[in-house]
């Protein structure tokens, strides 16, 4: 179903401004997808911990969508068109009534996995990219963040640019970012490092996270696997790269949007894991710390036994 949907990163023009696309994947830092991102100059942005949402507006009104799909009254996710239909959402109506060729990107901040943010920080849209129908190109931060201010809308502020960043520049300004978070806080989530412009190997717009070690699957780049003796490829994998955080968080992605837990979602949590070590991680991991091919069967049977490990509740 994933595959069939329209993202951004589709070389075909958008005009069709009624249809939901889907945001872009973020790719790790030291990624294929974003090689050579760092040339030059980037902008770095907290990475909070939210539900990816989006809202644009066409002719027949207002849309709403989650990560994968558009929402209806009826579906919601996490009440976070319930809460942009209602007066939270009146600056962002008037803004894409001001602007209807844009279409709003961001993070509806309600409970998932980091749960260090204020209180005051919950329940609220902080739009983090602005995308134009008309040109099919994102808009620069410095063009959109005086239209947040002048429309009181919330968004993720960009805190530094870098110039020929490395990762361990990227790994300093992500550990100093306090954006929401509380004072006895540990750390945020991560970052997100942007060029404007920047086209990857495969000419599609895409940028970077760099995400702290608390939320470990994104940190083996740096960190390298656990090698354990006598184990397969496929086992070694999951046990490396199938985290108690990576687990844990899209337990919560599916909760928000059906508004809690049912066993029926259980293949959908293995299959949604499972598509994240084959899309986020396997061609690094191989590239750098197997030998030999992958039994995609057997990976998947690791997989789920590492699921199993740590939701037990769940089986």
């Amino acid at each position: 179903m994933l595959d069939s949907v329209r993202t951004l990163t589709d070389t075909t023009t958008t005009n069709g401004i009624e249809e939901f696309l889907r945001y872009p994947h973020l790719e790790r830092l030291g990624n294929t997808e974003v090689e050579g991102i760092e040339h030059g100059r980037t902008y770095v942005f907290p990475k909070i911990d939210g539900t990816n949402a989006s809202m644009w507006k066409s002719s027949v009104g207002f849309h709403f969508g989650s990560r994968n799909r558009e929402l209806r009254v009826d579906k919601d996710n996490a009440g976070f068109m319930a809460a942009m239909l209602g007066s939270y959402g009146d600056n962002y109506r008037r803004f894409l009534s001001s602007f209807p060729h844009l279409r709003l990107y961001g993070e509806w901040l309600v409970p998932h996995t980091l749960k260090g943010y204020r209180d005051d920080a919950w329940r609220k849209f902080y739009v983090f990219d602005v995308f134009d129908n008309l040109t099919g190109e994102f808009v620069d931060y410095d063009d959109y963040q005086p239209l947040m201010l002048e429309y009181s809308l919330d968004f993720i502020p960009c805190y530094t640019t870098v110039i020929n960043g490395d990762y361990e520049m990227f790994l300093h300004e992500a550990k100093k970012q306090r954006f929401l978070l509380t004072d006895d806080a540990e750390h945020g989530e991560g970052v997100v490092i942007k060029k404007y412009g920047f086209k990857n190997v495969f000419h599609r717009t895409c940028w970077a996270k760099l995400v702290l070690d608390g939320f470990k699957e994104d940190f083996h780049a740096v960190m390298g696997p656990n090698e354990v003796g006598g184990k397969c490829n496929e086992e070694k994998m999951a046990e490396d790269v199938v985290t108690s955080h990576l687990v844990e968080k899209e337990y919560n992605k599916i909760v928000n949007e059906l508004g809690g837990w049912t066993s029926k979602a259980v293949p959908r949590l293995i299959e949604t894991v499972y598509r994240c070590v084959i899309v986020e991680e396997l061609y690094d991991y191989q590239k750098k710390d197997l030998k030999g091919s992958i039994n995609f069967k057997t990976l998947k049977h690791f997989v789920v036994e590492q699921i199993k490990k740590h939701k037990k509740g769940l089986f």
